[in-house]
């Protein structure tokens, strides 16, 4: 299984032996759902599918839910249904003498950097293995879309592709797919239109562009709606826009698309470099560079704070910051924590989570790995899934291809930030290919203005809805905190409000498929 490379869930069954393997991709990107007891083995795409041939009550999963509102990884195996189980990302299950064996197969290790004397032999590395995934990812296809934001990474996949298109000789049919937000006041659009970059982008060459105009509209509301389709709570906010995407590709004919999901998290922006100054004790040097990361960024300097953060609170003993912290509230631990009522508080292991914290802040050799190896993907993938292949359509990462992602965990960090400019290494290594004003783009847009517009008209709502007897959430709120905060909705940071939405998408969830 190792050397499968792509997005795959499957089982093998072997008639004479009566035994059979399920595997799954590296990264989760195809689901596999199974129960099994009393020697039975059903599996599929969808728990729903399960329970369709099993006939069994579902019952809620308790501790799932606790994961979940806590966004811990202890149990990513299990699902919301007691009974039903998940195969995780790099893993197969091997049947023998009526039993099951889980068996990983693939994990990302502790990186090994590799060495080059020279900048630019670095980047025509990257640059054959992105565009030889792409290629992979296009060929045999006449007609593809490409989803264009105006951001560095969606403008990599397309640029290439296009670029691929014209020098192969090809006669694809390539679409790109941007978002005009259609309501917006002057200052959300100046944090939010991308249009200007789609543009430079698509008077390159190559693009049937279509501009979807976005409207604004009560789309948190959609999302409470629609969460009985789908196996665990969906909290993606910006559902609405895949929703418009999948419109449009229908409409031109289109059966795959490929994305820039997530450029962010494979290249990584190279911050680890300025905590490898500090261990250095190249004070001066980490500083500057964290200055111009944050100047190039829109962001005031914050010199004093990163000394505070990763000199003398990493020098301080974790049980000694786990106490600060502790002093501070329990909010200061997670924004969620400010709405958890007592007794659930108390049935927190809260210093194992601090633990978890200050290993995601400190441990840098293998920052970048944990992320890779992050469970939280296999969700968003899911809830894509079924929203694209319900529609016929598949949707392809190129930014997730199991070889460019152990490529860019083998960069050194001054590979990815250099001059303060974080991912220097894809803007470099494609410089032919993109338009020099995404090239040269540091500061990312705000895709969500709609999601909170419609997160402050219903905050009443739902508020409202989490301290009702028929909440599925009460055992676990804070009822004071709920109101204190309805009092006064317009000082809730994003932040809180967001909480609030993802707590109420969870007790829709439940009440859609386990009532």
């Amino acid at each position: 299984f190792k050397k499968l490379v792509g997005a795959f869930s499957f089982l093998i069954f072997d008639k004479e032996k009566k035994e059979f393997l399920a595997v799954r991709d590296h990264i989760g990107m195809k689901p596999f759902y199974y129960s099994f007891s009393d020697g039975h083995f059903i599996y599929g795409t969808e728990p729903r599918f399960i329970f369709l041939i099993s006939q069994k009550k579902k019952i809620l999963n308790q501790d799932k839910l606790v994961d979940s509102i806590l966004r811990t990884e202890r149990s990513y195996e299990n699902t919301f249904y007691e009974g039903i189980y998940r195969l995780e990302r790099g893993e197969f299950l091997k049947s023998k003498h009526k039993k099951i064996e889980k068996f990983r197969y693939h994990e990302f290790k502790t990186p090994d950097y590799l060495e080059y004397e020279r900048e630019e032999d670095c980047f025509e590395d990257f640059r054959n293995l992105f565009t030889k995934i792409i290629e992979e990812q296009s060929s045999g296809i006449d007609i593809i879309g490409s989803n264009l934001s105006g951001g560095l990474d969606s403008t990599s996949v397309t640029r290439v592709l296009a670029d691929l298109n014209k020098n192969t000789g090809n006669k694809k049919k390539i679409f790109s797919y941007s978002f005009k937000f259609t309501d917006l006041n002057k200052n959300q659009f100046k944090t939010t239109d991308e249009i200007n970059y789609v543009k430079d982008a698509v008077e390159l060459g190559g693009l049937n562009s279509r501009i979807i105009e976005i409207p604004k509209d009560n789309y948190v509301q959609q999302l409470l709606d629609c969460q009985k389709n789908f196996p665990s709570p969906n909290l993606q906010g910006n559902r609405y826009l895949e929703l418009f995407m999948i419109d449009n590709l229908k409409k031109d004919g289109v059966k795959t698309v490929l994305t820039g999901f997530d450029g962010d998290c494979t290249v990584s922006s190279g911050t680890e470099l300025i905590q490898i100054l500090l261990r250095q004790f190249r004070f001066y040097d980490a500083l500057k560079l964290n200055s111009q990361m944050r100047r190039n960024l829109g962001f005031k300097d914050n010199s004093l704070s990163i000394l505070y953060r990763y000199v003398l609170l990493r020098l301080t003993p974790s049980k000694l910051h786990f106490y600060l912290r502790r002093a501070r509230g329990f909010d200061s631990l997670d924004f969620q924590f400010k709405y958890f009522n007592k007794n659930f508080k108390n049935e927190i292991d809260l210093f194992r989570l601090h633990q978890q914290k200050r290993k995601g802040m400190y441990d840098i050799k293998n920052g970048h790995r944990d992320l890779l190896n992050s469970r939280h993907f296999q969700n968003a993938f899911e809830s894509l899934d079924i929203d694209y292949s319900y529609n016929g359509i598949e949707e392809r990462h190129p930014f997730f291809d199991k070889r460019l992602m152990e490529f860019c965990l083998r960069l050194h960090p001054n590979l990815k930030l250099k001059n303060g400019i974080t991912r220097y290494v894809l803007r470099e290594s494609l410089k032919e290919n993109l338009p020099k004003s995404v090239k040269n783009r540091i500061q990312k847009s705000n895709l969500s203005p709609y999601f909170f517009y419609s997160a402050k008209k219903n905050i009443n709502n739902l508020i409202d809805n989490l301290t009702r007897r028929s909440s599925k959430l009460r055992d676990y709120l804070d009822q004071k905190s709920l109101k204190k905060s309805q009092k006064d909705p317009s000082k809730l940071s994003r932040e809180e409000m967001s909480w609030i939405v993802n707590f109420n998408l969870h007790d829709q969830w439940i009440k859609q498929n386990i009532e």
